[in-house]
């Protein structure tokens, strides 16, 4: 990390707060920072002019943060909780934001030339007249985004930030902001009206086609039961509906077909399907509980996770494991990680189990190996299990 100079000689901010900061990044914990940031939620951290040339803030919590005017060049965010930051005119050269939150940001005339933004949260953003030129915008949420008079002549939309777009010419002046202001969308008309089933069918739908054709960006938006019943999917391209289409009419039904099977293996006659059916259009969760196979649930109930005592040292494992990635990471995979264990524990603290299993499932063997390390034993034994070892 870059020498971080204390004077600060163009910082404009509270220097209590500067001070909270500096010293959570000379210790190297930014545990420090968040749990101050926790323990004092009425204040909102006021650091205009603030010189972090090259910090590694990775997991750092600035939601709702006047940073105007700041000096982030080269700076790491990834994975970082930055909703309602203000980063008005801060310079944002070659920052990486990989997977972090800027819901509602505004960071209008910011410079984010070679930016990477892959992943992160931009929905309700402004970014009126900023700088993007060179950014990887891969992945990235942009639902009500403002782009107005943005300053870019190429972006990149691969995770080695590699492919230029468009690949040999500039945009031209306000052709970003058409092709970006909001993503296409397109419709899968159901034959019969959908039911609670095709909410669970469609998530998984979804995922295997971005699994296997990343490019799509495939989004599942919403459905509608009035006139004729029908899914709503966002993409990256228009000119690829019909091939999406087609594999999503193909994905759906395939997974209708294998959801029967596995119905009438588990000895659910077709009969009991209809009425478990009709019965789930007033008491959705009903045909869920009773016919999702959800491992991530059947995990979450086998480990003791109905003790508030086990919760509470998973969450606090998670936490204390969190930040040990943090200071391990190297990789942007390993950066994705550590989303999914953020994402984990926030599950976790929400009571919901199966989908903090869910998360944990994602990790992999580093993750394994470093919570084993750290002697976080709740949380290595449920991530054992999460990925079936």
């Amino acid at each position: 990390m870059t020498e971080i100079d204390r004077q600060q000689k163009c910082f404009k901010g509270n220097r209590d707060h500067l001070n909270v900061l500096l010293d959570s990044l000379k210790n190297g914990k930014i545990r420090i920072w968040n749990d101050w940031r926790m323990d004092n939620a009425e204040e909102i951290p006021d650091l205009k002019g603030i010189n972090l040339v090259g910090a590694r803030l990775i997991g750092i919590d600035l939601s709702g943060a006047d940073l105007s005017g700041a000096d982030l060049t080269r700076a790491d965010l990834s994975a970082s909780e930055l909703s309602g930051v203000v980063l008005v005119e801060a310079n944002l050269a070659e920052t990486r934001f990989v997977h972090a939150t800027l819901y509602g940001g505004g960071l209008a005339r910011a410079n984010l030339r070679d930016a990477d933004l892959d992943g992160a949260v931009l929905n309700s953003a402004t970014l009126t007249q900023a700088n993007l030129t060179g950014a990887n915008i891969r992945g990235i949420g942009q639902t009500g985004w403002n782009i107005e008079n943005i300053e870019c002549d190429y972006v990149y939309r691969d995770q080695e930030g590699r492919v230029r777009e468009p690949v040999d010419v500039d945009f031209d002046p306000g052709e970003f902001e058409n092709l970006y202001r909001s993503s296409p969308k397109i419709e899968h008309i159901f034959v019969d009206e959908f039911t609670p089933i095709d909410i669970l069918i469609m998530d998984r739908v979804v995922q295997e086609i971005n699994d296997q054709n990343p490019e799509y960006e495939l989004k599942l938006d919403s459905f509608h039961a009035r006139g004729k019943s029908r899914a709503e999917f966002l993409i990256k391209d228009v000119r690829d509906s019909g091939e999406i289409l087609t594999a999503i009419k193909a994905k759906h039904e395939e997974q209708r077909s294998e959801l029967v099977q596995k119905l009438e293996v588990a000895n659910m006659k077709a009969e009991t399907f209809r009425e478990a059916l009709s019965m789930s259009l007033k008491q959705p969760t009903l045909l869920i509980e009773h016919v999702e196979f959800n491992d991530y649930r059947e995990i979450w109930l086998n480990c003791e996770a109905t003790s508030d005592d086990y919760r509470s040292k998973l969450i606090r494992e998670l936490s204390e494991l969190r930040e040990a990635l943090k200071n391990e990471s190297k990789t942007i995979e390993q950066d994705q990680a550590i989303g999914e264990i953020a994402d984990a524990e926030q599950a976790a603290k929400a009571g919901d189990g199966p989908t903090a299993v869910k998360h944990l499932k994602n990790v992999g063997k580093w993750v394994l190996d470093v919570s084993t390390n750290l002697g976080t034993n709740i949380a290595t034994e449920l991530i054992k299990k999460s990925m079936g070892l």
